[in-house]
């Protein structure tokens, strides 16, 4: 029977069982197919799959007592967020910035628009992104992104080993209006993630904190909660819902889905790093009078299939981290945890 099937197609060959791009594309459908009230109960399934294939257990990390890490996990499940105070000195910090001036950066929601340096952005600019490339080659940033600190609370929070999917740094703007990811949102890399966010700059109130929704990520509980507040009402059920669904909230939106008491703003010294659930309704807040630099790496269970990725050889990455941190990790587990974004 086999033999009547025309193997000469385009179609037939993508049906042949070793063919990955079929995979990637199922594992593609399945992740957006998947009600993200279940993505808890999958991201379960994933991590014990994923600890039986590459069998790594947690870093060997004797910096902070095992309660510590314990807890910083259970805060990005219950809140969001966490705060693991000052992880980076001035002095690191005036090398990054050294690093980085006189390199140009390109507008973050209109890549048509030529580089630029960022202190020369032109006025629609609201925030300015360097490349991975020149993110992943600055000094102390991926070290920082492999600190067995954050990786232990990673690996409790995930469940598993995380994979270092992207590295992000960005200046953002005092502009009349805000927009894209300046208004609240989700993010939507994998069943379970975390982003790591590292202020490059002093961050207070009018150089825009990061601003998140205690308690957002917990997507079982909404429909709890859009039914308490609806007190039955179908009409108003069906208000929230659609608000709900939004992509992009206002403040006023998220004031009245979630009440003003759970915004959460994260303001901060140079050096102070977060690590948090971006699954969680959150934004940058447009900066009111002072501009914001911000270093951020993802961390996922999976890759995030529909996204490039991005590699930057780094010669020296697996002697860096070694000597950095030594004894906490093997070269392979080096290697799995950076192998999206360096070799």
């Amino acid at each position: 029977m086999n033999d009547l099937i025309d193997k000469t197609t385009p179609i037939a060959r993508f049906f042949q069982y070793d063919n990955l791009d079929w995979y990637r594309r199922f594992l593609l459908s399945l992740r957006y197919n998947i009600n993200p009230r279940d993505y808890n109960n999958f991201a379960d399934i994933i991590a014990k799959s994923m600890n039986q294939i590459h069998g790594f257990g947690a870093p060997s990390y004797d910096g902070d007592d095992m309660a510590t890490l314990d807890d910083w996990a259970r805060g990005i499940r219950q809140e969001g967020y966490v705060e693991l105070g000052q992880m980076i000195d001035q002095k690191s910090i005036d090398e990054i910035l050294a690093y980085l001036k006189g390199r140009k950066t390109t507008y973050l929601w209109d890549k048509s628009l030529p580089p630029f340096l960022p202190d020369e952005a032109p006025e629609q600019v609201s925030v300015a992104s360097y490349d991975q490339t020149t993110i992943a080659m600055a000094p102390h940033l991926v070290r920082l992104a492999n600190h067995p600190r954050i990786i232990s609370v990673l690996h409790r929070y995930l469940g598993m080993y995380p994979s270092l999917m992207s590295l992000e740094a960005f200046w953002s703007f005092p502009r009349d209006q805000a927009e894209h990811a300046q208004l609240f949102h989700v993010d939507q890399h994998c069943y379970r993630f975390c982003k790591l966010f590292l202020y490059l700059t002093d961050v207070d109130e009018e150089s825009g904190p990061h601003v998140y929704v205690s308690g957002s990520g917990d997507y079982a509980a909404h429909g709890r909660l859009l039914k308490e507040k609806s007190g039955g009402d179908p009409a108003l059920l069906a208000k929230y819902q659609e608000l709900l669904r939004k992509q992009r909230k206002t403040d006023a939106e998220v004031e009245e889905l979630f009440g003003k008491d759970r915004i959460v703003t994260k303001t901060g010294k140079a050096g102070t790093v977060l690590l948090g659930n971006t699954g969680s309704l959150h934004k940058g807040q447009l900066p009111k009078s002072k501009k914001r630099l911000i270093f951020s790496a993802l961390y996922t269970m999976l890759p995030t299939i529909k996204d490039e990725v991005s590699i930057t050889p780094l010669a020296h990455l697996r002697d860096e981290i070694n000597a950095a941190y030594p004894g906490a990790y093997s070269n392979d587990q080096i290697a799995y945890l950076n192998r999206l974004v360096a070799v």
